[in-house]
């Protein structure tokens, strides 16, 4: 299965957020760690860049329909393109992904696949994240009737969706690629996209 990481993309797909979604290839979960809401901390890695991550307890309920929880630890899954969000977790200093829906490809027990260094390491994500910081980037709308809304109700949605991935304070940003669509009925399949973490 280590072949199957052969196109590493969370670099890039950190890089290009909030403008655009990369397509997402195969990533290695790593570092399960159950959450009280049902969703997954984990690591994801493509083989040559990690990132702290969590598998929305949607896409985690999906899976057990069909599995045990315990095969996700060191498989291989496959989100899809809007499966998968940036986050900035301003409490670790640190990008974050969230999963909301992936495609399960098998289970690897023979440990860690590749080199995987955190995403944090690379030179042009750490000055991202430090732009980021200095307000030199603007955080996106936060989805479907934003603009209807005063800049005080605009800002909730992004605090709550940064507290549920990375219990992150008030002054987290999220990087949403579409609004979360894990909450309609169009990921009844699973289809239901490290080493950095959240909750480390």
């Amino acid at each position: 299965m280590a072949r199957m990481l052969n196109n590493p993309w969370i670099e890039k797909a950190v890089m290009a957020a909030p403008n655009a979604a990369v397509q997402p290839h195969y990533v290695q979960v790593l570092d399960l760690c159950a959450r009280q809401d049902g969703a997954q901390n984990c690591v994801l890695s493509d083989g040559a860049r990690s990132i702290g991550a969590v598998l929305d307890a949607s896409c985690v309920a999906a899976f057990e329909q069909t599995n045990v929880l315990e095969r996700l630890q060191g498989a291989i899954i496959l989100p899809g393109k809007e499966d998968y969000q940036i986050m900035v977790n301003n409490v670790l200093g640190q990008f974050n992904m969230r999963v909301l829906a992936f495609r399960y490809e098998g289970a690897d027990d023979s440990g860690v696949l590749g080199a995987p260094r955190s995403v944090m390491e690379a030179p042009a994500v750490r000055d991202k994240f430090a732009a980021l910081q200095h307000g030199c980037a603007r955080p996106p709308a936060e989805g479907r009737g934003a603009a209807s809304r005063g800049a005080a109700s605009q800002q909730a949605p992004q605090e709550a969706l940064v507290r549920r991935v990375a219990r992150a304070t008030p002054k987290g940003r999220a990087f949403g690629f579409p609004p979360p669509r894990f909450l309609s009925s169009a990921h009844t399949h699973i289809h239901i996209h490290t080493h950095a973490r959240t909750h480390a």
